[in-house]
């Protein structure tokens, strides 16, 4: 793992009751998606209350709240929606708000 991380360090100022995140920087891009797939179904992850998540910029983060709406009401429905990055797909297609049916 050492060959595969080049920084991992915590975010922040410790506040009591709180876990601080992490961020970690991978070398290899192959290692990250490996580590994100298996974290996926990880019994421990889950029994320690643990998740990764990604550290966005300000600017996906922008994208991603425009874009939120659309994906709440895609897993309502029950269709597969998810962001990679700052897109949101829909059963595998690409959104884009200005195309969708805001009824």
């Amino acid at each position: 793992m050492s060959e595969a991380v080049d920084v991992a360090h915590r975010l922040g100022r410790p506040v009591a009751g709180r876990t601080r995140a992490i961020i970690i920087l991978f070398v290899l891009r192959w290692v990250r998606d490996v580590i994100w797939k298996n974290a996926e179904n990880s019994d421990y992850l889950k029994e320690c209350k643990l998740r990764f998540g990604e550290d966005l910029t300000n600017e996906e983060k922008a994208s991603r709240a425009l874009l939120w709406p659309y994906v709440q009401k895609a897993h309502n429905e029950g269709k597969k929606a998810y962001f990679i990055g700052s897109k949101a797909y829909i059963d595998g297609r690409e959104i884009v708000p200005e195309k969708m049916d805001t009824t």
